[in-house]
């Protein structure tokens, strides 16, 4: 065949195989534009006058590059690089535990956080139950008053030469009259003062007043004694204490203790009415010395209408005072009003009533 008859047949085979490359390949490039160029690689397909397309795993990327003539047509094929594993997270299935596993676990976890105070990861925190812890309630327990009569200077077997001076503490009596004997020991009275204070009648007022008296012997015992009285003559209150009379020397004077009232009565009260033969006694001492506790009622003519006596021992431990009760029989005609006298008497060479305090109450039959 002459070669004019043969390039129109070479020039459409040509055309042809290019629409079947350009349809099987990834992108089509138009005539007249120029390819991209890429930079040699090494171990890359060698370009060849065939195109090829090549199937591989992982998937091979095809630049076709076209010249200006159908002889000059290659192909290069790149070959992406190895692509990195994926790491897909496999799923198991772990079937619920039984209802006493689940029972075993929270015990064991609780018993786990309660050791060691911080729950693991995964266990359920205990719960934590406030624990009410009692605060303990201090209750003041109330002092004894002071007493109406107190002896602050001297003390107890105190050694004094005359003049001595005392500090007392007193409330004068219904006559505003201040009572104070200093009796020997044979019973004698060495000393007596009465003091006025008739302003201060019902107050509670401190005293220094100075005692002077005279002995025949170099030393003497004696007892200072102060004492009260109301309206009826009867003795309201009385205290005392002993001392060491020196002709000669110079004066030892002791610390005073007792300034509390020695005898309390809680029940009953003052003024309250009492009927039925008994008074029954509810209260409290401080014994001043080993003898009984005397329990009188006394009426307004100074006669004794009933008695009793009790032993109350000494208060031990933190007490001051001891707790004692009694009960006082009676005997009235008509509502009579009476003093209750509660007294101690001296164990001593010296004779009388060493401490004495009154209630006020009324006695009907």
């Amino acid at each position: 065949m002459p070669l004019t008859h043969r390039r129109p047949i070479l020039v459409t085979a040509c055309c042809l195989l290019l629409f079947a490359l350009a349809a099987c390949g990834p992108e089509w490039v138009p005539a007249g534009q120029a390819a991209p160029t890429l930079p040699a690689q090494e171990n890359s397909a060698t370009p060849s006058a065939t195109a090829s397309l090549m199937v591989e795993e992982p998937p091979v990327e095809e630049i076709t590059l076209r010249a200006e003539t159908p002889a000059a047509l290659s192909t290069l094929t790149r070959t992406p690089r190895e692509a990195r594993p994926t790491r897909t997270p496999i799923r198991t299935f772990t079937p619920p535990p039984a209802e006493d596993q689940l029972a075993t676990f929270y015990a064991e976890a609780s018993q786990t956080a309660t050791a060691q105070g911080t729950p693991l990861r995964g266990q359920r925190a205990p719960t934590r139950t406030r624990t009410v812890t009692p605060t303990p309630t201090v209750t003041p327990t109330p002092l004894p008053p002071f007493a109406v009569l107190r002896i602050d200077r001297p003390g107890r077997m105190s050694k004094l030469i005359s003049p001595f001076r005392t500090e007392l503490g007193v409330t004068p009596g219904d006559d505003g009259t201040v009572h104070i004997d200093l009796i020997g020991e044979d019973g004698r009275f060495i000393t007596r003062k009465v003091l006025s204070y008739g302003s201060y009648q019902g107050k509670s007022i401190g005293i220094a007043p100075e005692i002077e008296f005279q002995i025949d012997a170099v030393a003497e015992s004696a007892r200072l004694v102060i004492t009260i009285y109301d309206k009826f003559g009867r003795i309201r209150h009385l205290t005392s204490t002993d001392i060491i009379l020196l002709s000669i020397g110079d004066n030892e004077i002791n610390p005073t203790s007792g300034q509390r009232e020695a005898y309390l009565v809680r029940s009953p009260k003052k003024g309250d009415i009492i009927t039925g033969g008994y008074v029954t006694l509810t209260g409290l001492a401080r014994p001043v010395n080993d003898s009984a506790l005397i329990l009188e009622l006394i009426d307004e003519n100074g006669k004794v209408v009933g008695s009793q006596q009790v032993v109350v021992p000494p208060p031990t431990g933190d007490l001051s005072h001891t707790p004692y009760t009694a009960v006082i029989p009676y005997e009235v005609s008509d509502v009579t009003p009476v003093r209750l006298a509660m007294r101690q008497e001296s164990t001593t060479r010296i004779p009388g009533t060493v401490e004495l305090a009154t209630l006020e109450l009324v006695l009907a039959p």
